[in-house]
């Protein structure tokens, strides 16, 4: 078994905002193929805030956004990752340089941190200077989709 984190997107089924049949079942998919299942404490800040944001338009009730997130912080079978340790802090400055959403940094740093691999939809496996900074901190580490668990 495997520890992987989950990016933000995965997060969002539990809010009410739908992402697409595959990505909105990658928790439960992930959890069933036996992978223990964490989430960055910044996917939850970034999940309020883009559940804040489509409250002010209307388009999301924010019991709804409230319920979500209560839900994923009380899920025991979901590990949360702190993104505000030392290492993380460092590593995320590190990954700055070759990637330009600051969040992004935090979340990837926070899964090399604490799991194995990270699931994203997110193409950070092609960038070349990503992968060298994290393949020499983390060799075993991995990017993975959430084509992995079909």
């Amino acid at each position: 078994m495997s520890r992987v984190l989950l990016d933000t997107t995965y997060m969002l089924p539990a809010v009410g905002v739908g992402v697409g049949e595959r990505l909105d079942h990658t928790l439960a998919a992930a959890q069933d193929a036996g992978h223990e299942t964490w989430v960055s404490d910044i996917s939850l800040f970034e999940l309020l805030a883009k559940g804040a944001k489509l409250v002010k338009a209307g388009k999301l009730p924010e019991e709804k956004l409230m319920a979500g997130v209560r839900s994923i912080m009380a899920d025991d079978t979901v590990e949360k990752a702190s993104a505000y340790g030392e290492q993380v802090a460092a590593a995320s400055i590190g990954l700055r340089r070759f990637h330009n959403d600051f969040v992004d940094c935090l979340i990837i740093a926070s899964a090399m941190e604490h799991c194995d691999a990270l699931v994203s939809e997110d193409d950070f496996a092609t960038d070349e200077g990503l992968l060298r900074f994290v393949r020499e901190r983390r060799p075993e580490f991995r990017f993975m989709t959430s084509m992995d668990f079909r």
